[in-house]
């Protein structure tokens, strides 16, 4: 059983995740941990994450001294916290030895896979981990690769709307942008429109419940002359889908503590694909 220690308490993706978890589907597999990462202004607070759930809050350095005097044997760490703080923590989780799923997006990811490299611990990183939406980009991925610049002289538009709180463009949107830019299509100016403001949110048709949480994606594609369109979208309301496919990441870690391969920065394509094969 992985025992989960998380990072960004009282962040609403760590409540969401400690929800999830209990659920009949997971909960013989991972177990929340009593210690948690938080707000250097908050060390050793307890907070109550759930019912029945509280954690005490640490900082980062303070880790591994609380993991071993707790006792706690392969610790994996689900780190949601902010775009600012990401890199400093994963180096701290690979100075530690710790293996991480890094859910948090808007930092340098080649740099935090250089610092995964350099380490003894294996991560899983990925700018979303919801399920459908890994499996879209996939499929985005296959069609540049193979039918590059088949949609030349076309131009694109992305917008995304994301709960107020979110301060870094969608990890997804900019994960998908440069697939169809591989076939062609030259994006605006910015790529990327971000919607954040409420009102707004509610005239494109966001729920009421999922303004305090949501992801929704629209991209536009047309023709040189306009006479042809292609749009597609997908929306996420809620952040259970982001939650599972976490916890999947922590199941492949968990089988992956003790391999050959330490140092690796897999992605959620490989946690999937191993899934298709256990």
């Amino acid at each position: 059983m992985a025992t989960i220690i998380l990072a960004g308490v009282p962040g609403s993706m760590c409540r969401e995740i400690a929800e999830v978890a209990r659920d009949d589907k997971w909960r013989n597999h991972h177990q929340i941990a009593q210690i948690a990462v938080g707000s250097p202004r908050r060390q050793g607070q307890e907070i109550d994450i759930m019912e029945g759930c509280s954690v005490r809050l640490l900082t980062v350095e303070a880790l591994p001294e609380a993991i071993r005097e707790a006792g706690i044997q392969d610790p994996i760490v689900v780190d949601y916290t902010t775009p600012d703080t990401a890199l400093a923590n994963i180096g701290a989780y690979c100075s530690a030895g710790i293996p991480f799923v890094m859910g948090t997006t808007g930092f340098d990811a080649g740099e935090a896979r250089r610092l995964v490299a350099a380490s003894s611990v294996n991560a899983v990183i990925s700018p979303n981990m919801a399920v459908p939406i890994i499996l879209l980009q996939n499929v985005l991925g296959r069609l540049a690769r193979e039918f590059q610049g088949a949609l030349e002289g076309w131009s694109l538009a992305i917008r995304e709307s994301h709960q107020t709180t979110k301060k870094d463009v969608s990890g997804t949107a900019r994960a998908i942008l440069p697939h169809l830019e591989a076939l062609g299509a030259k994006p605006a100016d910015p790529p990327i429109s971000v919607i954040r403001e409420e009102k707004t949110q509610r005239e494109l048709g966001v729920p009421d419940g999922a303004i305090g949480g949501h992801g929704w994606h629209w991209y536009e594609l047309k023709s040189p002359d306009h006479s042809v369109s292609v749009d597609f979208s997908h929306r996420i309301n809620g952040r259970k889908v982001y939650a599972e496919g976490t916890l999947l990441a922590v199941d492949f870690l968990a089988r992956h503590q003790s391999t050959p391969q330490n140092g690796y920065a897999f992605t959620m394509e490989d946690v999937l694909g191993a899934a298709q094969t256990t």
